[in-house]
C-alpha cells in the first residue's frame, strides 16, 4: 500500500475572482475553463492509487502575497477533480479526504505541490 504521494503542478491555476468573472460573462466559458484547468492538473497526477481516507497538503508558491488565500486555493477544486478522474482517489468527498491543508510560500515560479498521505486518526 502506498503511504505518501507527492506531485507538483508547475502552473498558476485560475483564481476564484478570475473564475467568477468568466462565469458571469458566459456559463459555457466557465465550464470550459473548469474542464481545461482540470485536464491541465491531470497531466501531473501520477497513475497510482492510495487507500482512503487521506490527508492532503497543498503548498502554493505565489509571486505576490497581495492575493487572498481563498482566491488562490480555489484551484484545489481542479486538482481534486483531476485526482478522482485519474483514479488516485475514488471520490473527493469527506469520506475519502479527512484533512485539506493549504500552505502559501513566496517564489518566482508559481506552482502547487500536492502531498497526499494516508489518514492517521488523531
Amino acid at each position: 500500500m502506498i503511504k505518501t504521494i507527492e506531485f507538483t503542478i508547475p502552473h498558476r491555476l485560475v483564481r476564484l475572482n478570475e473564475y467568477i468573472r468568466i462565469e458571469r460573462g458566459n456559463k459555457y466559458a466557465a465550464a470550459e475553463t473548469k474542464r481545461k484547468q482540470t485536464n491541465l492538473c491531470g497531466w501531473y497526477v501520477p497513475n497510482v492509487k492510495i487507500n482512503p481516507p487521506v490527508e492532503i497538503t497543498m503548498i502554493w508558491t505565489v509571486r505576490y502575497f497581495g492575493c487572498d488565500p481563498d482566491n488562490i486555493s480555489m484551484g484545489a477544486k481542479f486538482i481534486l477533480d483531476a485526482m478522482v478522474h485519474k483514479g488516485l482517489l475514488p471520490n473527493d468527498n469527506l469520506t475519502n479526504i479527512k484533512s485539506l491543508k493549504h500552505v502559501f510560500v513566496r517564489g518566482e515560479e508559481e506552482q502547487v505541490k500536492v502531498i497526499v498521505k494516508g489518514w492517521k486518526n488523531v
